[in-house]
């Protein structure tokens, strides 16, 4: 994650991010894990990159029984996967809706 902040590569910054909240989130550290996922939006540029962790944000978020934040996550990677034109993802997260 350092020798990615030193190269300024935002994008996989983004990504390593991302994959520490994933880690921690995993761990049952839910507070590091949102942590990380919310760090890792303010790196990400791609839509399909970002509908990925607002995915991983409502995943968390229902492992915290806090439905109203989870599906105001989950609305959040529909969205952007749509814009993304990532109809494959699409359809996954629009089924965590239902």
């Amino acid at each position: 994650l350092e020798i990615c902040k030193k190269q300024g590569d935002k994008s996989i910054i983004g990504i390593s991010l991302n994959n520490l909240g994933i880690y921690y989130l995993n761990m049952d550290n839910f507070e590091e894990a949102e942590r990380y996922f919310l760090q890792a939006l303010e790196y990400k540029t791609d839509k399909s990159d970002i509908a990925n962790t607002y995915n991983a944000l409502s995943v968390l978020n229902t492992r915290l029984n806090n439905q109203e934040k989870s599906l105001e996550y989950a609305k959040k990677a529909v969205l952007f996967t749509k814009e993304a034109g990532d109809f494959a993802n699409y359809s996954f997260y629009l089924s965590t809706l239902a």
